[in-house]
């Protein structure tokens, strides 16, 4: 996963990104798509999410849905 560290600030140069940590170069959008699979699959775990807050049972309020 290569992103950049500073709020603000990106690696990314037009469709080319380049990691000034460990040198990888490669498609800026391809990283970005890496990076978001990367974080979807921490919170869609059986275990449970560890990039969220868990839910308890007082957080809970049923709703009734229409259409």
């Amino acid at each position: 996963m290569h992103i950049h560290p500073t709020k603000g600030k990106s690696y990314r140069n037009g469709k080319d990104y380049r990691c000034l940590h460990c040198g990888w170069k490669g498609d800026a959008d391809y990283n970005g798509a890496k990076n978001i699979a990367a974080l979807g699959l921490s919170v869609n775990q059986p275990g449970g999410p560890w990039l969220s807050c868990e839910v308890s049972s007082l957080d809970f309020v049923p709703r009734q849905l229409t259409i």
